[in-house]
């Protein structure tokens, strides 16, 4: 199990999180006690996992956050914009992306 964690933290993978996707209230959002330990909203809790991986990782981590600025959960908004068409074809960011590593 070791091997195929550690397989995968060195896969070139790009997580794109929508910068507003802080909303707790959209439907299929967990707000057990489970899910909120695991941050309040979306964008906090692909950096808490993304953390935890780089975290076990520390060498030979290939993976990275980019979010997409002013989005929320929104997979049409999120893939159609100009950070999302750059990580989809391995395109330089515009300067208006944060990029996380």
């Amino acid at each position: 199990m070791k091997s195929l964690e550690a397989r995968y933290a060195s896969r070139n993978v790009v997580y794109l999180l929508g910068g507003a996707d802080t909303d707790q209230v959209l439907h299929f959002f967990d707000r057990s006690c489970g899910g909120m330990a695991q941050g309040p909203h979306r964008l906090a809790r692909g950096h808490v996992y993304f953390d935890y991986l780089k975290g076990r990782h520390s060498t030979n981590f290939n993976q990275r956050i980019v979010e997409v600025p002013g989005i929320g959960h929104d997979n049409l908004g999120m893939f159609t914009s100009e950070c999302g068409m750059a990580v989809l074809f391995e395109k330089k960011l515009p300067a208006g992306c944060p990029l996380f590593r």
